[in-house]
Parts: structure tokens; sequence; C-alpha cells
């Protein structure tokens, strides 16, 4: 009977240490990989000086770029809204293009003409508030002996930079050279209404691909 009881005791032991004896399954650990470490810097052959100007009273665009630039004062960066924040830039004017050659060059002669010193336009920005996605700033214009402080936004999407502003010639002394402009292309700026009509704001949009290297 002793021999029974102990055969059970032994019997029991061992059933309950079979599980403590086993293995808990090993988890497989994925290692987690490092962010690209990226930096951004401007390149002027991937950039263009786009302007709109608006005509007749229901205010048609007329599209146009400036071939000719100076930039100054860009550097390379780990964020892209960094490298424009100290930027200069100095736009020719008798290097707009809008695709159509009797028109620049009464933009050029008888507009920037009516103007002091308006051979080009100079601009720095003032400062910049944003992330990498979108943000706004001001940039300093100057021409025409005058200066003004502009408000302009940006988007970035990856590397590819738009920024965006709002010139009012009016604010720069300019009203005489939007009228004598204005007169000159009386026809074209006629519209349906029989009004003509130039207005004197002018979208600037500069849109840049940046150089970007990730390691």
């Amino acid at each position: 009977m002793r021999k029974l009881i102990l055969l059970g005791t032994v019997a029991v032991l061992a059933s309950c240490g079979g599980n403590a004896e086993r293995k808990a399954p090993t988890e497989k650990v994925t290692p987690i990989k490092s962010a690209a470490h990226c930096v951004y810097a401007f390149n002027q052959e991937n950039t263009s000086f786009n302007w709109l100007a608006y005509k007749h009273t229901d205010r048609i665009g007329v599209p146009g770029v400036i071939d000719s630039a100076s930039v100054t004062g860009m550097v390379t960066a780990e964020n892209p809204q960094e490298v424009f924040k100290n930027a200069s830039v100095t736009l020719f004017m008798p290097s707009l293009d809008s695709k159509d050659a009797t028109r620049d060059k009464k933009i050029v002669d008888i507009f920037f003409g009516a103007m002091t010193n308006a051979e080009s336009i100079t601009g720095k920005v003032m400062s910049v508030s944003g992330d990498n996605e979108a943000g706004t700033g001001e940039i300093m214009l100057g021409f025409n002996e005058k200066s003004n402080t502009l408000p302009f936004e940006y988007a970035i999407t990856d590397s590819r930079l738009k920024l965006t502003f709002v010139v009012n010639f009016n604010d720069f002394g300019a009203e005489n050279a939007v009228e004598v402009l204005n007169k000159a292309c009386d026809e074209r700026h006629t519209g349906k209404d029989g009004k003509s009509v130039l207005w004197p704001d002018v979208k600037v949009t500069i849109v840049s691909t940046l150089d970007k290297e990730c390691d």
C-alpha cells in the first residue's frame, strides 16, 4: 500500500513539475531603423521667379517670369525652411518674359521707365515662422526709392519650395507708372464692360526644388 502511495505522489509531482520545465517561446525582435538624416541646399538652376498681373474689371490674369535674378544668403540646412531664412534676391526687370515681346518692351520701357532706379527689384527675407511643410514670413522689398515689408506664405512638399507674396505698386509710389502703362495698352486692357483697367497688384511666386542629400 505504501508503495502505491509513493508511486502516486511521484506521478503527481512529475505532472505538476512538467510545465515548469517548458521553455517560453522566444519573441522575435525587429530592429527599429533610424530615420534618414537629410540636408537641403538651394539650387538656382531649379528655381523660377513667376509673376501674375491682372487686367480688366474681372481681373484676368497675365502671367510671366523673370529670367535673370541674383540670390545670396542661402545656406545648407537640415530643415528646408531654414535654407532661405537669411536670403536676399535681386530681380532684373529687363529680363521679364510674358511670351509677348511687344508687351514686355512696354512694361520695361514705359512701366518701369516711369519709376526711379527700377531696373531691378531687391528683396530680403526678414523673418520666417513655420515648419518643414508650411509657414509665413516677411520680406522687405525695395524699388523706386521706396522700401516696404510684405508678408509671404510658403509651402514645402518633400524638397519643393513654393513662396508667394503680393506687391501693390501703389505702396511704392508707382501709381503714375500703372496709369501710363494702362494708357499705352488701352486696347488690351479694355474688357467686355468697355472699361480699361490695369490692377496695381501683382502676385509673385518663387518655386524652387532644393537639392536634398540623405545618409
